[in-house]
């Protein structure tokens, strides 16, 4: 009896058993049936002392009896030793032996997101979501969705444009990408974009420590527009005072080529129509095209209108008279486009 508590400290393997899903200086450890089966695979755990590969041991071949649920993120740094996925784990461990000898570390973590996505597909649909160097993101039917859009997401690298599409276009094949997570209140902190979390929880601490609630969903929308792509409002592709518009990226390309966009009173329809056609990559506008020869805004193509789009096609008169005749943004007026007005002033716009 002395033995196992006055002399504890200098007759380890006396000491009362620990924590199975913690390494200590004595063997064995608390829970006899995890202890049964952890021992039954590493002698050494119940002879000479209760270690890290014990426990690696205790969270995941013998999760059932040892309910050891502190094995962290597959696809995170974390204290300890492998992680929560048994198929990842198996496959990181394989090239890298000390993640389940010593430490996930973010060594570990990338590894499963690079090297094991095939077997970590959490990991591999976090990567979908997020700008990386390297093409593709390991899940087939995102990068197929993603990539039947824009190709060199599959042949050059996974930038930010990949990761919106991910979010915006894709969502279905792309999972945890749509925009709901961050541009929606639900429960729980944080959200599913790293780069919009951040911005947010900055603002509002409370965001990423309890609840993403309605105001959280907010700040997305209005204050970390920049970050949070898919929340923002996109008020690019209409007519609105003042100029300028939500998305910056847009904003710049449309103002680079038309300067009034930002430093005028209004964001005209020539500003709108430029983000559709012009800066589409930018904007993302996914409104309807105008009305070809529509000079006006007004639903309708006039004999007028076409007296215009003609004075334009001979450069007669400038195309800022009727930006609606330039359909392809391309800056002139061609006979196609001429016939598209002529088509709608005989038949009516488009609905």
């Amino acid at each position: 009896m002395e033995a196992s508590t006055d002399c504890a400290l200098a007759c380890a393997s006396c000491g009362a058993p620990g924590d199975c899903c913690a390494a200590h200086d004595t063997v064995s450890c608390e829970d006899a049936r995890c202890k049964s089966c952890v021992c039954d695979g590493d002698t050494l755990c119940c002879t000479d002392g209760w270690d890290d590969s014990c426990v690696a041991r205790a969270a995941n071949e013998c999760a059932l009896d040892c309910s050891c649920d502190d094995a962290g993120d597959c696809c995170a740094a974390h204290n300890g030793v492998g992680c929560d996925e048994q198929e990842c784990q198996d496959c990181v461990c394989a090239l890298d032996d000390p993640c389940c000898g010593d430490l996930w570390d973010q060594r570990c973590a990338d590894e499963a997101q690079n090297n094991c996505s095939d077997h970590c597909t959490q990991c591999a649909v976090e990567q979908c979501c997020e700008p990386h160097d390297g093409a593709g993101c390991g899940v087939t039917a995102c990068e197929d969705c993603v990539c039947e859009i824009d190709g060199p997401c599959c042949s050059d690298t996974w930038d930010q444009q990949c990761a919106d599409e991910a979010a915006q276009d894709c969502a279905d094949a792309c999972q945890d990408c749509g925009p709901d997570d961050c541009c929606q209140a639900h429960a729980g902190g944080g959200c599913a974009r790293e780069a919009c979390q951040a911005c947010v929880c900055e603002i509002d601490g409370p965001c990423c420590t309890d609840m993403w609630d309605e105001q959280c969903a907010g700040e997305a929308a209005n204050d970390c527009a920049d970050a949070c792509t898919e929340c923002a409002a996109n008020d690019c592709c209409q007519v609105h005072e003042p100029g300028g518009c939500t998305r910056s990226a847009c904003e710049d390309c449309v103002c680079e080529t038309d300067g009034p966009c930002c430093s005028g009173g209004v964001w005209d329809q020539q500003c709108s129509n430029e983000a559709a056609t012009t800066c589409a990559d930018a904007c993302a506008c996914t409104v309807t095209a105008p009305c070809a020869g529509d000079c006006d805004n007004d639903g309708q193509v006039t004999v007028n209108n076409l007296i215009t789009a003609v004075n334009i096609a001979l450069g007669n008169a400038s195309l800022d008279t009727c930006t609606a005749i330039d359909t392809d943004g391309s800056g002139d007026v061609t006979v196609n486009e001429l016939i598209q007005a002529v088509n709608a002033a005989l038949n009516g716009c488009p609905a």
